[in-house]
């Protein structure tokens, strides 16, 4: 059964690189198994026909036992069922990657027309340019605790009516006859020693 830590951990570390994840402190076990499920990851979305025992099989071949090369299976169907979620932030990744790489390459030719090109494109893609949107100053809720129905918006029930809604179904009710009960002495029992 994989524990809730280590699907979080995966989910958060699929796509870091190996420097990334040791600053977020992965032991040296945990980064070698996150870039096996990685590779594991990238080879069933390059061919979704193969199987789960393929994939299994796979992981196996990278050194996973049998027991593991099961959970990581599990991990990958897991990070594959969040795709939708992923797409956007590997985009994201990938956007910010080919930037770096691009910048490499400009600093490298001495190019500053594209240098000023890719800067643009960052700065339209994390959008710097437009102002940051003032959050609206609302003062903070009072929460007042009361038994007060009305303060709840129900209105108030008479006297009078309750007495008549008690008549109407008093009868429905079962009637207890209260007794009293009292002991004056204890009853003569034998008792056995």
């Amino acid at each position: 059964m994989l524990s809730t830590q280590l699907i979080e951990k995966t989910k958060a570390n699929l796509f870091a690189t190996e420097e990334e994840m040791a600053k977020n402190g992965l032991a040296a076990t945990e980064r070698e198994r996150t870039l096996r499920v990685r590779e594991l990851y990238a080879r069933w979305i390059a061919d979704p026909t193969l199987s789960a025992a393929d994939i299994r099989r796979l992981a196996g071949e990278r050194g996973a036992g049998e027991r593991q090369s099961y959970e990581d299976v599990a991990l990958v169907k897991i990070c594959l069922g969040d795709m939708h979620v992923m797409k956007r932030e590997w985009y994201q990744y990938l956007f910010l990657q080919r930037i770096e790489e691009g910048f490499h390459i400009a600093r490298e030719q001495n190019d500053a027309r594209a240098f000023a090109s890719l800067a643009s494109a960052l700065g339209k893609y994390t959008r710097l340019d437009a102002a940051e949107p003032a959050l609206p100053a609302e003062p903070p809720q009072l929460l007042v605790f009361t038994s007060d129905a009305t303060a709840a918006g129900y209105e108030r029930i008479a006297d009078q009516e309750c007495r008549q809604i008690e008549r109407r179904y008093s009868g429905e009710t079962l009637d207890f006859k209260q007794e009293t009960i009292s002991i004056e002495q204890e009853p003569n029992v034998e008792r056995i020693t």
